[in-house]
């Protein structure tokens, strides 16, 4: 990651380290967070669609 790009020490926090050589494991609060944003958000997403196809 670039200076530009690295999170603020508040959200570190939250944030397990990159490996290399291992696949990433979330934290609860990473976990939490994903669930929440794509879980969740997809069935109102899918009405959404299907809504603008039926008055397209």
């Amino acid at each position: 990651m670039s200076k530009e790009q690295k999170p603020h020490k508040y959200w570190l926090q939250f944030m397990n380290e990159r490996v290399i050589d291992r696949a990433y494991v979330p934290t609860t609060h990473e976990h939490a967070a994903n669930c929440l944003t794509h879980g969740c958000l997809i069935i109102p997403s899918f009405i959404a669609a299907r809504q603008l196809i039926y008055h397209a």
